[in-house]
């Protein structure tokens, strides 16, 4: 930080001086340091939040940020860096509708040209909306510029209240910057892809196993626990009979109904082609219970023929995989009930069915002696 002000001081003694050539090469060196320390950090997320509070601090702004484009063309500030003492204001700028940056900032930025506010009260006479926007946020001076992605416009960096006496010549530095912001975000974009097929069962969309040993290791081992084991009834005879197609959709759907039933309290993970594991972290024992009571009818409701087997710990202190495996063990007591009820419904049905067959030959045999 020392250093970082000491800079800033030379800086700001060659403007006033009017060695404008010693002002250019500072702030390109400034600009360039930053950028260093951005790309060594081996996370995007951090890459982005490094590159922006260097950006605030070296250009002595309040804050920086960064508004990105949502599916529904609308903006979400999705980065926010403060000075100390500034508030954050990103929690109220989500969602925030075009039409506010449309009529003069949407021009400007498909143009590749930057917005630069020197004095706020001026600019009222220009963009109405905006200034009232702006200076609810206390701001009274800006800058911002457009991000730029292959071409397409994906939202805007900015600062907050920086020297106005500064702002037209480090502009064009900073616009500059933006280009790098753009590679960051897709980096990012990227890194999430990557984590999500990673992670994440591609059929389903629920976590797969190496994000249940994620899960498992990042438990805090002191609180309660439930898991629940499903195992998926008729799979192979779906596959066999509808072909694998329908048995997709089958596993689809049952992973679907897990997922609502385990909402934001648990974590939904396919173990294998039709096994699935529910985790309930910090759960109580009553709840825990409740839970897999209305999973059991939701998927009896929902046609989906599944057997359950659960168990609770007041804690995590037992290995992970002891935990999974003796969740799986009462899934298969279940599941052995559960075929040995239907093997008893198949012989009742055989026997009815049988006896009447018996009465027939018993019939025959009568008519043949009668005849004899």
């Amino acid at each position: 930080m020392g250093e970082e002000r000491e800079s800033s001081e030379v800086l700001s003694a060659a403007f006033r001086e009017g060695r404008l050539a010693d002002f250019y090469a500072g702030c390109e060196h400034m600009f360039n340091v930053a950028l260093s320390m951005a790309l060594m950090k081996e996370d995007p997320e951090d890459s982005i939040n490094s590159l922006l509070s260097s950006a605030g601090e070296k250009m002595e702004s309040e804050r920086a940020y960064i508004f990105e484009f949502t599916r529904s063309n609308q903006l979400n500030n999705t980065y926010e860096w403060c000075a100390p003492g500034v508030a954050p204001v990103i929690g109220m700028l989500q969602d925030v509708s075009l039409e506010v940056y449309a009529p003069c900032w949407l021009p400007r930025f498909l143009r590749h040209e930057y917005i630069m506010i020197p004095d706020m009260e001026a600019y009222a006479a220009i963009d109405l909306p905006m200034y009232r926007l702006l200076k609810a946020q206390d701001i009274h001076t800006l800058l911002a510029a457009p991000i730029y992605l292959e071409g397409k416009f994906i939202g805007f960096v900015g600062v907050d209240n920086p020297p106005a006496k500064f702002m037209q010549y480090v502009a064009p530095l900073f616009q500059a910057l933006t280009s790098i912001v753009g590679v960051l975000l897709r980096h990012r974009d990227n890194r999430k892809k990557l984590q999500q097929l990673a992670f994440h069962d591609r059929l389903t969309g629920v976590g797969n196993r190496y994000a249940c040993d994620d899960c498992m290791k990042r438990l805090d081992r002191e609180k309660p626990i439930g898991l629940v084991f499903g195992d998926l009834n008729g799979l192979k005879q779906m596959n066999d009979t509808r072909g694998h197609e329908e048995g997709d959709l089958l596993i689809y759907h049952a992973a679907q109904v897990m997922q609502e039933q385990a909402g934001a309290r648990g974590r939904v993970f396919r173990m294998g082609g039709d096994e699935f594991l529910i985790v309930y972290a910090g759960i109580g024992r009553q709840d825990f219970a409740q839970e897999v009571a209305r999973l059991r009818q939701n998927l009896s409701r929902q046609n989906v023929s599944m057997v359950v087997g659960a168990v609770w710990h007041e804690n995590v202190r037992q290995n992970a995989d002891a935990l999974i495996t003796e969740a799986d063990l009462a899934m298969y007591k279940k599941k052995d009930a559960y075929h040995h009820r239907r093997r008893c419904r198949i012989y009742s049905l055989v026997g009815e069915g049988a006896k009447p067959a018996g009465q027939g030959e018993a019939a025959s045999e009568k008519e043949t002696s009668k005849k004899a």
